[in-house]
């Protein structure tokens, strides 16, 4: 299992990696690929993606979005934009979108990859 926060991925690539990635989940509404193809303008450039691979593709995935501000003066926002109007529609629906045979060791590497120092 590898896990990484990546600064840049190609977002059609990503879409379609996470649409696949849905199709096997058990999502909500705001992990929809459609949702995430209007989010990831949204987030602007500074998001990150983040993703944990198994042998055979991605267990989990989801977009970070690092601003200034927060404990220490460092935020991760995660599934967010940083922009509060925008965020308050779905914040309690964030979780990482996740193979539905993913286990807690996926949500911890998916966890400890959210690295910004």
């Amino acid at each position: 299992m590898r896990a990484s926060l990546l600064t840049l991925f190609d977002r059609d690539r990503a879409i379609a990696e996470w649409s696949a990635l849905y199709a096997r989940a058990r999502p909500n509404f705001f992990q929809s690929p459609s949702f995430i193809a209007a989010f990831l303008p949204a987030a602007g450039e500074g998001v990150r993606m983040l993703r944990v691979d198994g042998d055979s593709g991605p267990l989990a995935l989801a977009f970070i979005s690092p601003s200034t501000g927060g404990v220490a003066g460092r935020t991760a926002r995660f599934g967010e934009t940083g922009r509060p109007g925008f965020d308050r529609l779905y914040v309690e629906y964030q979780d990482f979108l996740l193979a539905p045979d993913a286990g807690e060791a996926v949500r911890d590497a998916a966890l400890d990859a959210q690295s910004f120092g």
